[in-house]
């Protein structure tokens, strides 16, 4: 009875904390934040950094002792894990609050097809008064060979701490400014594509759960590219009225300003357009641009039954 009676009164004054245990391992097994992936590991690369093994297949490496991580830590050093790209930029709630301010929405849906390809198709609905524009480098292509339609690693795609590797084509665009560079996405109107995974992507051997999302899609509207148009004549008029540039003695004269030949980030800095970008003046409206990825599909792929593989030996 005694022991009983002390169980009782043990719980009763851990009851605070008995519940907010049994809360936050409910909410983090019921209510998993899209935000908080943890990836540790990467997959798909042979030739991944200096501890690869000599096996001429894929295998589960640790993404710190990979080639990318060893030479972005170099440029940035608080550089982490969570922040290699590809990785989401912008959380879910601002995902969500972007998607409702500006009436446009994005939704992905993934399946494994009979035939054991995994298909993604993802749609686009503008609901607003105005165009949008969708920049085309994470858009798939019409161009499709064995590296697939895709132009950058497009996908966030995880499984257990594991994250798969972009293995397709970069593509590389002139310049962003130019409109045959986006996908016109009409007020009111709808466009939708689709694109399979396992060209780019290299899936793991058997069952496993994948969570699938989209990085984030750069979209504009008309204003965007007015801006551009102005700000780019605006400074263009400038450089036309500056002082005539003169050299002498291993210097530039610029405004009687003596310029290394060397270093040419002496001289910006003495231009109207400098000064305005240090106060975050681009020629851009706020409202002019934003950024949305899609929702994250969580789907078992098994990759015994895809019809190919990226390596033969196996």
């Amino acid at each position: 009875m005694n022991i009983h009676w002390k169980l009782f009164n043990f719980i009763k004054t851990q009851k605070k904390f008995v519940f907010v245990f049994v809360f936050v391992f409910y909410v983090s097994k019921v209510f998993p934040n899209e935000d908080v992936i943890i990836v540790k590991y990467g997959y798909g690369r042979i030739d991944w950094g200096d501890k690869r093994s000599s096996l001429e297949i894929p295998e589960i490496y640790p993404l710190q002792d990979s080639y990318e991580y060893q030479r972005l830590s170099v440029v940035e050093p608080n550089i982490t894990i969570n922040t290699l790209p590809p990785h989401y930029i912008i959380s879910d709630d601002d995902n969500k609050s972007n998607q409702n301010k500006y009436k446009i929405s994005v939704q992905l849906s993934v399946q494994q097809q009979i035939s054991g390809r995994v298909l993604a198709s993802i749609y686009f609905d503008n609901r607003s008064t105005q165009n949008y524009f969708i920049l085309k480098d994470r858009l798939p292509r019409k161009l499709r060979d064995g590296f697939g339609a895709m132009c950058d690693a497009s996908f966030l795609i995880t499984t257990n701490q594991i994250r798969l590797d972009y293995l397709g084509r970069y593509c590389e665009f002139e310049s962003i400014e130019l409109k045959n560079h986006w996908q016109k996405l009409p007020a009111g109107n709808n466009y939708s594509s689709s694109v399979l995974l396992d060209l780019p992507y290299e899936f793991l051997l058997g069952k496993h759960r994948y969570n699938i999302g989209s990085i984030e899609y750069f979209v504009v509207n008309d204003e965007w590219f007015i801006d551009q148009w102005i700000y780019k004549s605006f400074f263009s008029i400038l450089e036309e009225l500056n002082t005539p540039q003169t050299y002498e003695g291993g210097c530039f004269y610029i405004h009687k300003v003596c310029y290394n030949e060397n270093n040419s980030k002496d001289k910006d800095k003495d231009t109207l357009k400098y000064f305005l970008n240090r106060f975050d003046f681009k020629g851009k409206r706020v409202d002019s641009f934003f950024e949305i990825r899609t929702n994250q599909v969580v789907l078992e792929i098994d990759g015994d039954k895809l019809p190919f593989h990226h390596y033969d030996k196996r």
